[in-house]
């Protein structure tokens, strides 16, 4: 049995330790001339190299454990937005309120995808970096007039993570409601 070592999250190992060691950050040293396999195991994934590594007494190898998923998740929230606010106003709606971001790994970069009723595209932007949704005066214009009426528009907005050497990049599509009341 080889000795596993730890690094965080990750377990390494080899087949045979009287041909090379794994030390805790994933270094490869050789023992002895020979060949060996390497382990990698991480949140429930095990990676093990097809073909063993021919290794010389003096080798070095440095083992990367590869990206591991990544567990970030996204929806999209409802968010309120007066009419009255809108008419003198573009109306700037933070990630906060507009979405429910939890385990993101790396940098996270949003683009709109979608919008419904298609009319009303042309009235919103998403910021590409920060993810805020800014809704332009003008729509106040083009809403149903008068009575308790409410307009409702959907977003579907894609967050990208962009991953860390120990995460894959990841996509979540996160519909945003807008509803203008008066």
């Amino acid at each position: 049995q080889p000795e596993d070592a730890h690094f965080e999250a990750f377990t390494f190992g080899t087949d045979n330790d009287s041909v090379a060691e794994v030390d805790q950050i994933g270094r490869l040293r050789a023992v002895a001339p020979g060949k060996t396999k390497v382990h990698v195991q991480a949140f429930g994934f095990d990676y093990t190299n097809k073909k063993p590594i021919r290794l010389n007494a003096s080798a070095i190898v440095n083992v990367q454990p590869g990206d591991a998923p990544n567990p970030m998740t996204a929806t999209g929230r409802t968010v309120a937005v007066k009419k009255s606010k809108l008419a003198k106003k573009s109306v700037k709606i933070k990630p906060a309120k507009a979405y429910d971001i939890n385990e993101a790994q790396g940098k996270l970069s949003y683009q709109s995808v979608e919008v419904k009723p298609a009319k009303y595209k042309k009235y919103f932007n998403v910021n590409a970096q920060n993810g805020t949704i800014t809704v332009k005066k003008s729509l106040s214009k083009k809403l149903p007039k008068g009575g308790k009426k409410k307009a409702l528009v959907q977003l579907q907005v894609q967050i990208s993570d962009a991953g860390t050497a120990e995460y894959q990049a990841a996509e979540q599509l996160a519909t945003v409601e807008v509803k203008v009341r008066k």
